[in-house]
């Protein structure tokens, strides 16, 4: 019974040794300097610097959360999906003696530079990141400093892990369109250049929303105009459009969808002007929507935020806040059609 028992506490020492020195790094068997992409504390996470041929950019943690070049808030979900691979990824394997000179060559082209850093600015890690692997189900990755490249997988996840690196500012940038909360809005002015009698006006204040101009007959209902006020919240873009080419001459013969305009509390003024998007192969000939000859889509607009900005945006998400005059009062049918052309 004694040998047994020592037997059994011989095994487990002897496990729990292999485990400390091969799998506690990265929950891999290789060493750090070399392969340690994996930051199990990401909570530790200060800063991080992205960049590569193309251009550069820097995640920075702050009170009021994280943001894009000190300027612009992240978007959360990107912010997930790098969190996740920081956390999970690890290395399988050193790429194949073989084909270690085609990775580096390619690296060093298209490569995306990650410094990572914690608190007091210390740097904690720096990788590169590269295209897919071979088997196009893990991606390329460098340690600075490191002799040869790695495989590295994120577990659950066939795929590569190079666009949750990317340096663009676009694949960052929060793309909140309107996230006002109804007791911040002073006033909402939505006109519908193509249909001028079902614009109108919301004034709020002391608790009251007052509706201009008025119908010639009719009660205005108040509590549907409170309940408009709310559906400020939470309206989101599908992307950013910034820099395409040829998209100021698109926009500038492009149709009137409708204009927002949204005061707050505070004095500030947000704006949002849609236009309708010219056809593209995906969207059904059907379906499209004919101006003047020109076949537009019917699900997606471009939206120009604060005359600065432009974004697509979907119908399905901006559909409630495309309500007519007539929906703010009694008799009005709650499938009231919208206001747009």
């Amino acid at each position: 019974m004694r040998n047994t028992f020592l037997y059994i506490l011989a095994f487990l020492l002897l496990a729990g040794a292999a485990w400390f020195f091969l799998v506690r790094e990265n929950d891999t068997v290789f060493s750090s300097d070399e392969a340690g992409f994996t930051v199990r504390d990401t909570g530790s996470i200060t800063k991080i610097f992205l960049s590569d041929h193309a251009g550069s950019l820097t995640l920075t943690k702050t009170d009021s959360g994280w943001r894009v070049n000190d300027q612009y808030p992240a978007l959360p979900a990107s912010l997930h999906t790098l969190f996740e691979a920081l956390h999970n990824q690890m290395a399988i394997g050193p790429v194949p003696q073989v084909a270690h000179n085609n990775v580096i060559r390619a690296m060093s082209v298209s490569a995306t530079k990650v410094e990572i850093y914690g608190a007091g600015n210390r740097k904690i890690r720096t990788f590169f990141v590269g295209n897919e692997a071979a088997d196009l189900k893990n991606t390329y990755m460098l340690m600075e400093g490191a002799k040869r490249p790695y495989i590295v997988g994120l577990r659950g996840f066939d795929g590569f892990l190079t666009p949750r690196y990317s340096p663009r500012l676009y694949d960052w940038r929060d793309r909140t369109v309107f996230n006002i909360a109804p007791d911040q809005i002073r006033k909402v002015d939505v006109t519908y250049p193509n249909n001028p009698d079902a614009s109108f006006t919301l004034t709020a204040a002391n608790n009251n929303v007052q509706l201009t101009p008025a119908l010639p007959s009719g009660t205005p209902a108040s509590n549907r105009m409170r309940d408009y006020l709310g559906f400020f919240q939470a309206v989101n873009a599908e992307s950013y459009v910034n820099g395409t080419d040829g998209l100021d001459s698109l926009i500038a013969v492009a149709p009137s969808y409708a204009n927002f305009r949204v005061t707050t509390a505070d004095g500030r003024t947000q704006t949002a002007n849609l236009y309708w998007m010219v056809a593209t192969q995906r969207t059904s000939v059907e379906g499209s929507i004919r101006i003047n000859g020109v076949r537009y889509d019917p699900e997606r607009q471009y939206a120009v935020l604060n005359g600065r900005d432009t974004l697509v945006v979907q119908e399905l998400l901006f559909h409630k806040l495309l309500q007519p005059r007539t929906m703010f009062y009694e008799t009005a049918n709650a499938d009231t059609t919208t206001g747009t052309p």
